[in-house]
């Protein structure tokens, strides 16, 4: 009898195990999934910045000149 409920631990331990690996597997999506969508929106900033500062530089060159 000791030995069928220490089974029975065992394979609620393991069953809580198998869930939690399962909810590590969706969150280490999740997160895949949020650095990719960063990643896109960095690349953006960073040509909006470029396209900016040439505008930035072209109204300093045409104030400069006078």
């Amino acid at each position: 009898i000791a030995a069928s409920q220490k089974l029975k631990q065992l394979n609620g331990v393991y069953s809580e195990q198998v869930q939690s690996a399962g909810n590590n597997t969706q969150f280490n999506q999740q997160v895949a999934d949020n650095a990719e969508k960063l990643r896109v929106q960095m690349e953006a900033l960073s040509s909006n910045l470029a396209s900016l500062n040439q505008v930035y530089d072209g109204m300093l060159n045409a104030m400069n000149k006078n």
